[in-house]
């Protein structure tokens, strides 16, 4: 390697470090999530499994609820808190296990630090234009007898609204 090649990567730090800046500088904060659009793609996926589905909505974290034959379903994908699994719980829970899913398998601890990571990462990559879409930690009521399991819950996503305009 010669000497040309080592003052060259040097140079990479410096423009890379102002470029990185300048584009911090010119995004805006992050945006927040489109609720409505992971509770229909909620009800899709519940919907193509054979379920009939309807949104419940209430002053809190709206669920879809979800059902077919004896088989009853209520479902949150969000980030909650203890607070917010504690009140899920409250209102869909009675009669029904209730369940928590993480990124590609069910939890039975809150996943606290992943979570944090991958909302903070997905939203500065998204600033890069990177895939601003980031795993939700899914909830879930079932009724007995009721197995969604073989349900691929790992492809829900959280999506985040377009900036608002100035």
């Amino acid at each position: 390697m010669g000497i040309g090649a080592v003052r060259f990567s040097w140079l990479i730090v410096p423009v890379l470090a102002v470029t990185v800046a300048v584009r911090l500088g010119l995004t805006s904060e992050p945006t927040s999530e489109d609720h409505p659009r992971m509770l229909a793609d909620i009800s899709a996926l519940l919907g193509e499994q054979g379920f009939a589905t309807r949104i419940d909505v209430r002053d809190g974290p709206d669920a879809v609820l979800a059902s077919r034959q004896a088989c009853t379903v209520a479902v949150l994908a969000d980030l909650p808190n203890y607070g917010g699994i504690e009140l899920f719980a409250r209102r869909y829970g009675a009669g029904r296990t209730v369940r928590m899913f993480y990124q590609e398998a069910f939890v039975s601890d809150l996943p606290r630090w992943r979570m944090t990571w991958n909302y903070y990462r997905q939203g500065h990559l998204a600033r890069f234009g990177f895939d601003s879409r980031y795993p939700p930690l899914v909830l879930i009521a079932t009724a007995p007898g009721c197995d969604l399991r073989a349900i691929d819950w790992s492809q829900l996503r959280f999506h985040r609204l377009p900036p608002a305009s100035a």
